[in-house]
């Protein structure tokens, strides 16, 4: 079985962002060469083209919270990564526009030992994406 890499990380979006890109650039890298080929095999969308459309993405993801996107800008510095590259990855179901496969779950305090919260969320839905997965713990400042 592979192991996966975990991050904690914490600080504000910029620094956190930074130091997922910077302990997960090669998973990173995998993730974004894995997706160029899922692109194009079921949608027939190159990765300029993907690039392309993420681009429009950029002011919604502003719009809808600003440490989201400081978050993708500093993964993208930390892992040298060019912006529009991380921002398909986050937008991949939008841009192709049939995949799925995230996951999401929560914990609420009244289950936990020290009644915290708990959110998760799995990125598995393809097997080609095993070797760029990254199990994260995010402390946010607020």
């Amino acid at each position: 079985m592979n192991k996966f890499l975990f991050l904690s990380v914490k600080g504000n979006a910029l620094d956190r962002g930074r130091e997922i890109g910077s302990k997960a650039r090669k998973q990173i890298a995998h993730n974004i060469e894995t997706y160029k080929k899922i692109f194009m095999e079921l949608s027939n969308i190159d990765w300029d083209t993907a690039k392309q459309r993420a681009s429009q993405y950029i002011p919604m993801i502003e719009k809808y919270d600003k440490e989201i996107m400081q978050e993708i800008i500093g993964i993208s510095e930390g892992a040298k990564q060019p912006l529009l590259d991380i921002v398909a990855l986050n937008a991949r179901s939008e841009i192709i526009l049939n995949s799925d496969g995230c996951t999401s779950l929560a914990v609420l305090p009244g289950t936990t030992k020290n009644q915290e919260t708990f959110l998760a969320q799995n990125w598995d839905w393809n097997n080609k994406i095993k070797d760029g997965i990254v199990i994260l713990d995010i402390h946010q400042e607020n």
